[in-house]
């Protein structure tokens, strides 16, 4: 029974990895459905990681899930809010096209949540928060 708890632990923790990208900078790529139980460990693993790393940004990544419909939205926007609470400001990335157009059909109210269609630009948005500038440089 012990050893399957463990083997639990560590798939849940497998499924929701949360990505040190920087000093105050988090990432979690979020891959595959979302739930109220998977909704729980992805809010409890990204609160877990702004405590532990003392982070002030976190990116939340969606681009690797299926559906993004009015229940998901209202579970990230709850990650959102408690991150928030804790003193974190989180970007959502990966909204495909379908996504954004079903949600805003649906009036889902994204609109106190920083959102990038892409993740490349959501992490430039989160190092411009904590204070870097990206930048291109000369080829050379």
């Amino acid at each position: 029974r012990e050893v399957e708890l463990q083997q639990r632990r560590m798939i849940d923790e497998l499924s929701t990895p949360v990505i040190e990208l920087w000093d105050h900078l988090l990432m979690l790529p979020i891959i595959g459905s979302i739930d109220s139980e998977r909704a729980n460990q992805i809010t409890e693993s990204l609160l877990q990681a702004v405590l532990d790393r003392q982070a002030t940004v976190a990116v939340l990544d969606v681009t690797g899930v299926p559906i993004i419909d009015t229940d998901v939205a209202t579970h990230l926007l709850k990650t959102v809010r408690a991150a928030q609470m804790m003193g974190a400001e989180v970007i959502i990335t990966g909204f495909s096209a379908d996504a954004a157009r079903t949600l805003t059909q649906l009036g889902v109210d994204l609109s106190s949540v920083r959102t990038s269609g892409a993740l490349k630009q959501g992490v430039a948005q989160a190092l411009a928060t904590i204070g870097y500038r990206v930048s291109k440089t000369a080829e050379v």
